[in-house]
């Protein structure tokens, strides 16, 4: 009997655990998703919210091919002067989202997008590391490139 109430807690502390990530993921899932969201909408100070204050963001130059680092200012400073500039409404769309949950508190986040303007498309990749604050999750660091 003994053993069946250990074998039942067990389970149910699996089952505890699980339904907790799926929640995360969930919930992270959405921030992910409300990232495409603001910056389609061109909404920086929305965008800017979702980063923490100490992100580094990072991007391979797609003509030199060199890895370029930004402060979170410039990246966010230089995202608005794109929406300022581009003479066509650009959205950039999650195509796929794939979460991979780190303990309780960090995340690794994997997006395969695609950007329209106009007529133009590209297609590209967002890798992000979250971590969760007091305020929910932020993201801590970006790795992005086109193709």
């Amino acid at each position: 009997m003994k053993q069946f109430l250990l074998s039942l807690v067990l389970f149910l502390s699996f089952v505890s655990l699980l339904a907790n990530s799926e929640l995360e993921k969930k919930q992270l899932r959405s921030k992910v998703e409300e990232y495409f969201e603001v910056w389609s909408m061109a909404d920086i100070d929305s965008y800017g919210k979702l980063f923490h204050e100490s992100a580094v963001i990072f991007y391979r130059d797609k003509y030199s091919g060199k890895i370029e680092k930004e402060s979170l200012k410039l990246f966010l400073e230089n995202q608005k002067r794109a929406h300022e500039i581009s003479t066509q409404k650009m959205s950039e769309i999650p195509i796929e989202i794939k979460i991979y949950l780190h303990g309780k508190n960090t995340a690794q986040v994997t997006v395969y997008w695609k950007l329209q303007k106009g007529k133009e498309i590209i297609y590209g990749w967002d890798y992000f590391t979250w971590i969760k604050t007091n305020e929910g999750w932020k993201i801590l660091n970006l790795f992005f490139y086109s193709e």
